[in-house]
């Protein structure tokens, strides 16, 4: 507000010397226009006057020149010198519009923040609140965005898996090498990656020249680790994981192999927290505190290539991401489907969750010796499942039954079952307990998830038992006198195999 009064001042103190300066010239004129008059007419030369007098005119205050002209008709001398300085100009308007002009030009120049930081002064305390709260809200998410990229970027708790080649030159920068990863997709923030390098590399500390395989689900640590000096000679190891290993057999691969410690992976398996949706889902659904390991069924068995330093969190992390792409989010890659939008509704429809279809295919893995019997073994299963007879109350899976003797019990040197393992009291035992186990008894690949989804009735129609010999040539019965008679014929033909004349 002061300012305004200066302003507006210093505008009337401007105009009001415009004006004095005026007032001052105006009377100047006059006054040698009279002085004019009055000497032409004494004078009364006989000589002829031009028709055009130029004078120099000296205004006072002022250091402008003027040229004045006169006619021959005194009469019109008082004609003002200059017009833009008429007698007729409204002096009281000037000064108005001096001071509007003024003022105006002030608001003009009024910055847009300015403004604004006023009208905002000027407004009541709700507003004020409200205008707080919502730019706290903003900010936040903003921040609360970006915070989790980064975390992302930096842990990769959920990035693609797919291996890159890079090159690295000779004594290339860190700042080098963040722009590589950056073009090669393996990191997101360029500025990120290079702050994390100043934080975990030594002033000595050097980058290995040649080509370097990374994995673009590689978290950071990882990757330094790959490029520095300290990992040249570090080994790289191929493990291949069958369909239908538990996660204790998984376990004993990493270390045959010198991956990590049994107690690494028991606590990346149980208790990380990875950031797949289906871990999540998991976690918010539950499970019995009596189920061995959480994450057994979802370590997806494939062929992997690993590191030898590489650590628990990400080895498991590695095949979780695997379950992901081949399940969850595209279980089908020809159609392009994932779990959610197209096997989901399957699940609902038998009154199962996903949990219980990962549990059932792991049965199915377990007990099936062809890709063509999981379908019938699976639905044998549904056939249990759905029936109200209390002959059917228990699924009466041998699979599960062993799984709690070896892997609850303990007992590992004798795989055959005995009255003892069938009475067994344990959630994994499907002779004692009804529906389904615990948890998944194995992890298992595409084709029993499928099966599982899909069940398909044997050759001769309904069947509610199975029954394998040796050689995997498994038998179904609809009632138990079928079953009894099938397992009959088993007896035959295991006894055949130990001969060395059974044909299949």
């Amino acid at each position: 507000m002061q300012d305004d009064k200066n302003d507006k001042m210093s505008a009337k103190e401007a105009g009001d010397e415009i004006i004095n300066i005026l007032d001052n010239y105006r009377k100047k004129q006059k006054e040698e226009s009279s002085e004019q008059k009055t000497q032409t007419l004494n004078e009364k030369k006989p000589e002829e006057k031009p028709l055009v007098a130029f004078e120099k005119t000296t205004v006072t205050d002022s250091t402008s020149v003027h040229l004045s002209s006169t006619e021959e008709n005194p009469e019109e001398s008082d004609a003002p010198i200059n017009p833009h300085l008429s007698d007729t100009v409204d002096l009281d308007a000037l000064k108005n519009a001096q001071g509007i002009s003024k003022n105006e030009r002030f608001r003009k120049e009024k910055k847009p923040a300015k403004k604004f930081a006023l009208a905002l002064g000027s407004s009541s305390f709700l507003f004020k609140a409200l205008f707080y709260i919502l730019f706290i809200l903003i900010i936040s998410a903003y921040l609360s965005y970006y915070i989790i990229t980064i975390g992302n970027d930096v842990f990769a708790l959920v990035k693609s898996s797919s291996d890159v080649t890079i090159f690295v030159q000779e004594g290339s920068t860190p700042e080098q090498i963040a722009s590589v990863l950056k073009e090669k997709g393996i990191i997101e923030y360029e500025w990120v990656f290079k702050l994390y390098m100043k934080y975990r590399l030594d002033e000595d500390s050097t980058f290995v020249p040649g080509d370097h395989v990374l994995n673009a689900s590689m978290n950071y640590t990882n990757i330094i680790e790959d490029l520095t000096v300290e990992n040249v000679a570090k080994g790289q190891v191929r493990i291949v994981i069958p369909e239908g290993k538990t996660v204790d057999e998984i376990i004993d691969l990493f270390l045959e192999n010198g991956i990590g410690t049994r107690e690494g992976f028991v606590d990346a398996i149980n208790n990380y927290d990875y950031n797949w949706d289906f871990v999540k889902a998991l976690d918010t659904l539950g499970y019995p505190d009596s189920r061995k390991y959480r994450l057994e069924g979802y370590l997806y068995p494939d062929t992997y290539d690993f590191y030898l330093d590489t650590d628990e969190v990400w080895a498991i992390n590695k095949l979780l991401a695997n379950f992901d792409a081949k399940f969850w989010s595209s279980y089908n890659p020809k159609s392009e489907s994932d779990y959610n939008t197209s096997y989901k509704a399957i699940a609902d429809s038998y009154g199962m969750t996903f949990d219980d279809i990962i549990t059932l295919a792991s049965m199915i893995e377990a007990e099936g010796n062809n890709a063509e019997d999981y379908y019938y073994i699976s639905q044998v299963f549904h056939n249990r499942l759905k029936s109200t007879s209390p002959d059917f109350k228990t699924l009466q899976s041998d699979a599960t039954t062993l799984y709690a003797k070896i892997y609850i019990r303990g007992i590992t040197d004798n795989r055959e079952l005995y009255q003892s393992d069938l009475d067994y009291n344990n959630p994994y035992n499907t002779y004692v307990y009804e529906g389904l186990p615990c948890g998944a008894i194995c992890n298992p690949g595409t084709d029993a998830i499928a099966a599982a989804l899909d069940p398909m009735e044997p050759g001769r129609g309904q069947a509610y038992y199975f029954v394998s010999n040796k050689a995997g040539k498994t038998y179904y019965a609809k009632n138990l006198d079928g079953h009894n008679n099938n397992k009959a014929k088993v007896d035959i033909d295991n006894a055949a195999i130990e001969a060395g004349t059974y044909i299949g």
